[in-house]
């Protein structure tokens, strides 16, 4: 039986197996696939939302609670499928699918989410570089002199390899909470400094 024999990939090797990979056909669309799946996916999105209501004050929204988190894991997936413009071949429409299902079925901010993303990709697990590994489990707060986490933070920190599926639980919530803070400070600055600036303009006569 052979054995592959591990050595260190430099440019050429990259080229050279992504070409293969593109004249293999792995990565050519498949329109029909994910027309499928974006309208069974949102279908069945829709129906959980109904039987959630419908049921109303019983144990049973319970089963419908998984059957939705099960779903929206799906719908995060098609958005990032859209946000690696995977899908389609126009850059808008991969644009208005992933806002749709990202900003308007689970609430998650798709303008922040692709750039972040796209970084990561870009360098992949490089401390200060991949936004996903920039920080510690509970956000800043690292010892400036050791560079690691504090109290309670430091030690799941230290454990984060071992708790990686309860954390995993959190991860949608830090998503969330990441997202909102980049919209509160992305909004338009206030509007007083350009009222100033146009009623100076009709003070002199301009």
């Amino acid at each position: 039986m052979q054995t592959a024999t591990l050595r260190e990939a430099g440019p050429c090797d990259f080229r050279t197996l992504s070409m293969n990979v593109r004249q293999a056909g792995l990565l050519d669309r498949r329109l029909g696939y994910y027309w499928v799946k974006v309208v069974v996916t949102i279908a069945a999105f829709s129906g959980g939302w109904a039987g959630f209501f419908l049921l109303g004050n019983s144990w049973s929204v319970l089963g419908i609670a998984v059957l939705l988190g099960l779903i929206s894991t799906q719908l995060g997936f098609l958005g990032h499928d859209a946000g690696h413009k995977q899908i389609f071949k126009s850059q808008q429409a991969n644009r208005l699918l992933g806002l749709t299902v990202g900003n308007g079925l689970i609430g998650l901010s798709y303008g922040w989410w692709v750039p972040k993303h796209n970084a990561h990709h870009a360098h992949p697990n490089q401390m200060e570089l991949d936004p996903d590994i920039g920080v510690g489990v509970f956000g800043p707060g690292a010892d400036e002199e050791t560079g690691t986490q504090r109290g309670i933070a430091g030690w799941l920190e230290r454990w984060q390899a071992q708790l990686l599926f309860p954390l995993m639980l959190l991860r949608s919530t830090g998503l969330y909470v990441s997202g909102a803070q980049y919209v509160i400070r992305r909004r338009d600055p206030p509007a007083e400094p350009l009222i100033d600036h146009l009623e100076g303009i009709e003070h002199r006569g301009v």
